[in-house]
């Protein structure tokens, strides 16, 4: 595959990946120019998403990040040299802090998007009065689901799955 460098190039990769037209490898061969280079501004959507699906690539740009660095510091430590070293400390410190703090790559819900975005199509249904917003939130193997009105009343749901049948209920916790 030619160079991702090149924004044409890149920019057509990204076209088919918004059309589902892209493979795993090509996916990944994206997430990986992104977890090493900053993305463009038009860029920003897509690279986020690719790294959410791929977050090994992150993890693989850390680890090189590291051994960069590591390659910098000195085997034997001179007393001329005790900044470098506090440094190069200092470095590997602040890349195992990022890597250990960063969100994590979450577990794959039980629900399709497509399912969130039908239950949350027949809360509005119901009738409850003018709705701001909604959020949904995995949580184990349901999904919680709050209406914010626009009267500042928050209606929490609870959304679950039967795993047999695959139907899907939603239940009111007031």
């Amino acid at each position: 595959m030619e160079s991702l460098t090149d924004r044409n190039i890149r920019s057509a990769l990204i076209e088919r990946y918004l059309d589902a037209e892209t493979d795993v490898r090509e996916e990944a061969l994206l997430a990986d120019y992104y977890a090493g280079h900053a993305p463009d501004e038009d860029e920003a959507a897509v690279a986020k998403m690719l790294l959410a699906e791929h977050p090994e690539a992150l993890l693989a740009a850390g680890e090189q990040e590291f051994g960069r660095l590591a390659a910098k510091c000195p085997v034997r430590r001179a007393p001329a040299r005790r900044p470098l070293l506090w440094s190069c400390a200092a470095a590997a410190a602040a890349l195992a802090l990022f890597l250990l703090l960063r969100p994590a790559a979450r577990e794959s819900s039980p629900f399709t998007p497509l399912e969130i975005a039908e239950s949350l199509n027949m809360i509005s249904n119901l009738g409850l009065g003018d709705i701001e917003s909604a959020t949904a939130v995995p949580s184990g193997a349901n999904i919680l689901v709050t209406v914010h009105l626009k009267d500042g009343t928050d209606l929490p749901f609870i959304m679950s799955k039967d795993g047999d049948t695959g139907t899907l209920s939603l239940a009111s916790t007031e």
